[in-house]
């Protein structure tokens, strides 16, 4: 029993894919001489592609820039960090249900970190946030 060459079943259209990806693969192994190399690369590529770190997305992170660090915990937006200026107004752990007049009563963690989901832009913003009381409370959170 003769086994068929599978060779001879690709087409023309076939082929120029095949050679395409064989091109790139030989280019990745004259690039990628060593694993750091082979990381370079793929990160160049995957960079090229449109991805972005989750380092680059947190850069600011550990930055002071607004008054107030909003996260997400229990699928709900969450006063995550809370800077000295709103400490009478606001404690850490306190549910914001609305930014800027947008509201949030279910978040996606995923999306959240992979997104601009709040999109704080301005020099400050307004938060809705339910209070220690059960009660919405409006406040000014800041750029500092």
């Amino acid at each position: 029993m003769e086994r068929p060459n599978a060779w001879l079943t690709y087409s023309d259209a076939d082929m120029k894919d095949l050679e395409t990806v064989a091109k790139k693969y030989r280019h990745f192994l004259n690039v990628g001489k060593t694993e750091r190399e082979c990381i370079t690369q793929i990160v160049k590529e995957a960079e090229e592609a449109g991805y972005v770190s989750f380092e680059e997305k947190v850069k600011n992170m550990n930055r002071k820039e607004w008054n107030v660090v909003i996260t997400v915990m229990d699928n709900e937006l969450k006063a995550g960090f809370v800077w000295e200026s709103m400490w009478k107004d606001l404690q850490g752990g306190e549910k914001i249900i609305a930014v800027n007049g947008k509201r949030f009563d279910k978040v996606d963690a995923w999306q959240a970190m992979t997104t601009d989901l709040i999109g704080l832009s301005e020099e400050q913003a307004e938060i809705v946030v339910i209070g220690e009381n059960g009660k919405e409370k409006k406040l000014i959170i800041r750029k500092e």
